[in-house]
């Protein structure tokens, strides 16, 4: 159930939904990358929602809510997503050596074990576990019993036990957070949850200290208001999104809805940036971006605090990749 909207609790949003690019997002926002290129940076590939094709669902497997996705994927999503998109991105990110892989879910679409296991091989390619945070999404717990599965097949990057989240993926100076908001839903619906005890551990979590190091959450569902229909929208973003303001955060991360988003979470040292990745496999001519992913690269100022350069790379109606113009966010400046 959603929360009551109580604006008084509530921290406040800015939301540039899609079709968002930089040269338009407000200049006291983010700006225009200048000067020389920042030394000793930490970079983060931030890569979502591959939908990695795989076998279809049996005549067995194909009741209740894998059934309506069958249907969906037969009317569109077979052309929307293509391996060699995805691929290409894939490539395309590794020769870039980045740090660390950011990867904020969606690797399957029906939530079979196959598709686990076949995911988890495509995890192994990407880079060693130590290097990839990684959270799920909607369609990675798209039935009951999903969780189990991912946990099993997806052990070697997200640990052991069954309270794995939030957990912390150490890059660096740079700690990636890595919070769940996938659970299984009624049909139609692509909504995401948190839930209280997952909240609970995390507010414990930011409230350790920062010791200069760089706090960026990663998450499925956008935690703020004004981008998603109420049926694929995270329904406790708004207690999300406190714990964001209140806990001492650098950036948040997240996929979803397959396009380029900026939007903020004001908080006291200023407003948290939080950025959507476009999907990795989405074919040409279907969206404004099609295959994407964003490099981030983080540098530490001095008394200037945290800063993050970021571009994002899609595949062209050619095959190729192009970037899109560098642009900078100076980031909030929290106490260590």
């Amino acid at each position: 159930m959603e929360e009551p909207h109580d604006e008084r609790a509530l921290p406040a949003y800015r939301a540039w939904p899609m079709g968002a690019t930089p040269n338009r997002a407000p200049s006291g926002m983010r700006r225009r990358m200048e000067g020389t290129p920042m030394q000793g940076a930490i970079t983060l590939a931030h890569i979502s929602d591959p939908h990695l094709s795989c076998a279809l669902p049996k005549l067995g497997e194909c009741l209740g809510k894998r059934f309506l996705t069958l249907q969906s994927w037969r009317r569109r999503r077979e052309t929307l997503h293509d391996p060699a998109v995805a691929e290409t991105i894939r490539r395309d990110c590794q020769a870039a050596a980045p740090d660390g892989f950011a990867v904020t879910g969606d690797l399957v679409n029906f939530a079979m074990e196959r598709e686990f296991a076949a995911s988890a091989t495509w995890l192994c390619r990407l880079a060693a576990p130590e290097r990839v945070a990684l959270v799920p999404g909607n369609h990675d717990a798209l039935v009951r019993g999903a969780a189990k599965t991912l946990r099993h097949h997806w052990r070697p990057w997200l640990g052991e036990g069954n309270e794995i989240f939030p957990y912390v993926r150490r890059i660096g100076p740079v700690d990636l957070v890595c919070v769940s908001s996938a659970v299984a839903t009624a049909p139609l619906l692509a909504s995401g949850r948190v839930g209280r005890t997952q909240l609970d551990r995390l507010r414990s979590l930011l409230a350790t200290p920062l010791e200069e190091r760089c706090r960026v959450v990663l998450i499925h569902h956008p935690p703020v208001d004004g981008l998603s229909p109420a049926r694929k929208a995270l329904t406790d973003r708004h207690a999300v999104a406190r714990v964001i303001a209140e806990g001492g955060v650098h950036m948040v991360l997240h996929g979803h809805l397959h396009a380029d988003l900026v939007s903020t979470i004001d908080a006291d040292g200023g407003p948290v940036p939080v950025l959507g990745v476009p999907s990795m496999s989405i074919a040409t001519g279907h969206h404004e971006h099609a295959g994407s992913w964003r490099r981030i690269r983080l540098s530490r100022g001095g008394a200037a605090g945290w800063r993050a350069v970021t571009a994002l790379r899609s595949v062209t109606s050619e095959g190729g990749i192009e970037e899109a113009a560098p642009v900078v966010f100076d980031l909030p400046k929290l106490p260590v």
